[in-house]
């Protein structure tokens, strides 16, 4: 509940002039410190778990994190880079403190380093790039960025709450910018490369059902049944997806249809199916006789695969469903609505996708 400043009294590059820190309270009542903490010239101060930290160093080189004690009179835990690298910049992402450091060997490429609260160095990727972004989810996961001109390609880290770290690239797209839902666990980015218009993209480990789920699928296993989805919005402007399933009851044709809301960021849709029939089948505006037949639950896998199950009291299947299409169109669909992230480590679980929203 309180403001911290760093204030360098004469030239920053001055080491013999310690760092000020200037404290604003709730009441708005400044007070500053000069206190014999051992740390050298301060250059960036942030929180981290309700501790305060700082970067800091002598002789123009600012090589060292430390942690304050809690009455912010000296340090209790440190770490010092060495071999002539500096911290450029700190924050708090989560569990973990995220920081930028550089080399005297390469001006313009940076690195992330990544500490927990008591200052040790925790492994990640090593991964050097000139353009760099940061931010954590809503859960204990963080999604770091780094572009690479060069390779055109964007490393993405992410830590789980036990420090476990997962390894993603996406290649010849950048991120302009990292942002996040606070209500959700899914990371957001908008991304896109500089030529083109930047599009919202989200992280999932499975695609969100958007305009993906459209079209007519088909089990090539099973022959003469499949799916048609039709994406709608209503003139409220709420989206629904309607569905008719064309399979075979004791050898009969057998039709059903259904309707569902679509909500956001959905990654498996339920649907009641029903058969129709009667006089007024299709007329305009009547709904004709129903009678419920089960539960259907769509899962979309990825751009040309959905999951399909349907739970009655005479039928259990599941059928995985391929897109019928024409295959000139392929690829519209992976490089416009639909992008892979390839998993760089083979320990890492499951496969990760990027989704257009």
């Amino acid at each position: 509940n309180r403001c911290y400043f760093t204030v360098v009294n004469g030239l920053l590059d001055d080491p013999l002039v310690p760092s000020t820190i200037i404290t604003l309270g709730e009441q708005g009542v400044a007070e500053e410190f000069h206190p014999q903490t051992g740390i050298p010239t301060i250059v960036w101060l942030f929180p981290h778990h309700n501790r305060l930290y700082a970067l800091a160093g002598e002789d123009d080189l600012y090589n060292g994190i430390y942690r304050f004690k809690e009455n912010i009179e000296g340090y209790d835990a440190q770490y010092i880079l060495g071999g002539g690298s500096e911290f450029g910049f700190a924050f708090s992402t989560n569990q973990l403190i995220t920081a930028s450091t550089k080399s005297d060997d390469d001006v313009f490429a940076t690195s992330l380093t990544f500490f927990d609260s008591d200052l040790n160095f925790v492994p990640s990727y090593p991964y050097s790039s000139d353009y760099l972004l940061a931010n954590s989810n809503a859960t204990q996961t963080k999604v770091i960025a780094g572009f690479d001109k060069d390779n055109k390609t964007t490393i993405i880290q992410e830590f789980d709450s036990q420090n476990n770290l997962t390894i993603t690239h996406i290649e010849n797209f950048r991120f302009t910018q990292v942002i996040t839902n606070p209500n959700i666990d899914d990371s957001f980015v908008v991304l896109g490369p500089p030529s083109a218009q930047p599009k919202i993209y989200s992280i999932n480990e499975k695609p969100i059902l958007n305009d993906l789920i459209n079209g007519t699928w088909h089990d090539p296993q099973v022959p003469n049944q499949g799916l048609v989805v039709q994406k709608g919005r209503r003139n409220d402007g709420s989206e629904y997806v309607f569905t008719t399933l064309y399979t075979y009851d004791q050898g009969e044709p057998l039709w059903l249809a259904g309707v569902s809301d679509l909500k956001a960021e959905q990654q498996q849709l339920f649907i009641s199916l029903f058969q129709y029939d009667g006089p007024q089948l299709f007329e305009y505006n009547i709904t004709p006789n129903q009678e419920f037949f089960g539960e259907l639950t769509l899962e979309l896998l990825n751009c040309e695969q959905l999951k399909l199950t349907v739970n009655s009291e005479v039928h259990n299947k599941s059928l995985n469903l391929l897109r019928i299409d024409d295959t000139s169109f392929n690829h519209l669909c992976a490089d416009i609505s639909y992008l892979s992230l390839n998993q760089l480590n083979e320990t890492s679980p499951g496969k990760k996708e990027l989704t257009h929203e």
